[in-house]
């Protein structure tokens, strides 16, 4: 009884070992195991559900969890990206110099504005999409009409950081540390306040205004009346750097330098919540989808999502680790397979099971060793004759041993494939022919001790 079970165990386990193969190559596929190559700077998410994330001068666009496409065209890191309202197009501001337009149906890029005399660090569109605003390290921001290709204005600023309210009023901080908030539907300035020199962020209300200041407080003002409303020190002991407010206004969202996410109730003025990154050196911006779920840009190549009410993480996109984990689970489940399959095999020769596993396992192994030998023969030749003996030593020591003798199934084809690209590729072939012979001559054994162990019963 305990042999037919281990019998039926090593086939379930087979399986599912092949199982488990093909959902790996559907998802490899479908993408799933697309990688960000370094810092993600930026993230942000159209109403469909649609994510585009920003790394080095690449943008990846995702459906889930998976990249659907990639768009290149930038020479040096992508700092900001943003979709328009209505999420046909994107824009992307770049460290070379560049602002770029892309069409999310063609995934093409349809317009370049190179106006930045230095580095771009923000984009955003307006509310009507009619304009596209950029803020770059050359102390500049620039007003575009975009579908025109016309630069309408111009401002000195003193932060690369800017804000636009539901109803399309700008905010931004100029070169003398006055708060101007400009509307982009008559294109004026329509209230200028001294003494908030920060980094200015809209509520969803559109009226109250967060500042971050240069010491790191956040200053709350009514930005009909520009009066004070509240002051938040963050108090760390390291910088924070994005924030903005949930979308019900109740909180702000701040994310820490060394991977922490936390949430504040700035009207309490007390810590609600702290989300733990994974291996993130920063958080680098912050989103929210129309599930209410945040986005964040992570320094250790990934955007996270989190789920706000527990806290807790819900994906990681673009850094690897979905892919680890399979792997991890297949490696464990190979290992299982093989190990029952041997115990089956050494238990009874009726555990045809057991045998037949162990045998299209190691026929599997030893196909994929000779498939990646094709693409690198010439460059084996010099080390196909010392690999040929060991190989052949090898599957001579296993043949002798009735625990070991299944590795030979594994061992003999791997060393005469490396026979054959001596044979092929090299002059010097009469120092190959003695372990070719040998191994054929352990094949024979091999078969023997098969057909002698009653295994193809």
């Amino acid at each position: 009884m305990k042999n037919k079970l281990l019998d039926k165990i090593s086939l379930s386990l087979f399986v599912i070992l092949l199982t488990t193969i093909g959902y790996i190559i559907y998802e490899f596929t479908c993408n799933a195991f697309q990688t960000h190559k370094h810092w993600v700077y930026s993230v942000d998410v159209n109403e469909k559900g649609l994510i585009a994330s920003a790394s080095e001068n690449q943008i990846l666009l995702w459906d889930n969890k998976y990249c659907i496409d990639s768009l290149i065209g930038h020479n040096n890191a992508i700092k900001s990206i943003s979709f328009s309202k209505d999420g046909q197009f994107l824009a992307s501001a770049s460290i070379d110099n560049t602002v770029k337009i892309w069409s999310i149906t063609d995934k093409k890029n349809i317009k370049t504005f190179d106006g930045h005399h230095e580095g771009v660090n923000k984009v955003d569109f307006s509310n009507s999409d009619n304009y596209l605003i950029s803020a770059g390290y050359d102390n500049k921001l620039f007003i575009w009409d975009w579908k025109n290709e016309t630069d309408l204005k111009e401002f000195e600023i003193k932060h690369t950081v800017f804000s636009i309210n539901n109803s399309d009023i700008l905010a931004f901080v100029d070169t003398s540390c006055k708060l101007n908030l400009f509307d982009l539907n008559t294109l004026s300035i329509i209230k200028v306040m001294d003494n908030f020199c920060g980094l200015p962020v809209f509520h969803p209300n559109g009226k109250t205004l967060a500042i971050r200041t240069d010491n790191g407080s956040l200053q709350f003002i009514d930005s009909y009346s520009g009066k004070l409303i509240s002051v938040l020190d963050i108090k760390h002991e390291t910088s924070y750097g994005p924030f903005i407010f949930t979308p019900d206004g109740n909180y702000i969202v701040a994310g820490i330098w060394g991977g922490s996410i936390e949430l504040w109730d700035w009207k309490g003025k007390m810590l609600v919540k702290t989300l733990h990154g994974t291996f993130a050196t920063s958080t680098n911006e912050l989103s929210f989808n129309n599930r209410n779920q945040l986005l964040s840009a992570s320094g250790d190549q990934s955007v996270k999502i989190w789920d706000l009410d527990t806290g807790s993480l819900k994906t990681n996109l673009g850094d690897g680790l979905y892919q680890k984990q399979l792997l991890g689970v297949l490696s464990i489940i190979f290992v299982a397979t093989l190990v029952v399959g041997f115990f089956g095999v050494n238990q009874s020769n009726d555990n045809k099971y057991s045998s037949l596993v162990i045998i299209s396992i190691l026929s599997a192994w030893s196909l994929g060793i000779l498939t990646l030998g094709l693409f690198a023969k010439k460059h084996l030749v010099k080390y196909s004759t010392v690999i040929i003996w060991i190989l052949t030593v090898i599957s001579g020591l296993a043949i002798l041993s009735l625990y070991g003798a299944w590795l030979s199934l594994f061992f003999i084809p791997v060393s005469l494939f490396f026979g054959f690209i001596k044979l092929q590729l090299d002059r010097e072939k009469k120092e190959i022919m003695i372990p070719i012979i040998i191994n054929l001559f352990l094949c024979g054994v091999f078969a023997s001790f098969i057909v002698s162990a009653g295994l193809w019963r």
